[in-house]
């Protein structure tokens, strides 16, 4: 089995502000960029075979970060494919929200008490996003071989 390192996209500004979901445009923060730096140097020796990433601005930025520090040719950077369902959950009409507002919505509990019965007003279950992201990681998995490492 191949081996699976799953890197979450670093900062951006709404990052422990507000629940971005799947709103487009949003960029990493100068404190993400320099995470995203450090994380491509801690993973710096690792051989990586390929990469999957949600289609989101702030993960492709923090896969770039790594794959820029994979040397100057094409065919020493991994490549990467996106993948719709590694992308964020569909909090419906949570998403954009401050996460200080949503402390207060009586929802919020199930959020932290038991996620996986949590269902997003107008959105999809915490269920629901689990199993699409494990499928396609099963998936993914699939297509490497058994020394290889992917993220």
């Amino acid at each position: 089995m191949a081996r699976l390192i799953l890197v979450r996209h670093a900062r951006t500004a709404e990052t422990g502000i507000k629940l971005s979901g799947r709103i487009k445009g949003i960029p990493l923060s100068p404190a993400g960029r320099k995470e995203a730096a450090a994380l491509a140097d801690a993973l710096s020796a690792v051989q990586i075979a390929g990469i999957a990433s949600s289609p989101m601005q702030r993960c492709l930025e923090t896969v770039e970060a790594i794959r820029s520090t994979r040397g100057t040719s094409i065919s020493a950077r991994p490549s990467v494919e996106i993948e719709e369902r590694i992308t964020e959950v569909d909090y419906g009409k949570w998403t954009g929200k401050e996460l200080k507002v949503l402390a207060k919505d009586p929802l919020w509990s199930t959020v932290q008490r038991q996620p996986s019965a949590m269902q997003f007003p107008d959105g999809e279950s915490l269920r629901a996003a689990a199993t699409r992201a494990t499928e396609a990681i099963r998936e993914w998995d699939a297509r490497f071989k058994d020394d290889d490492v992917w993220l």
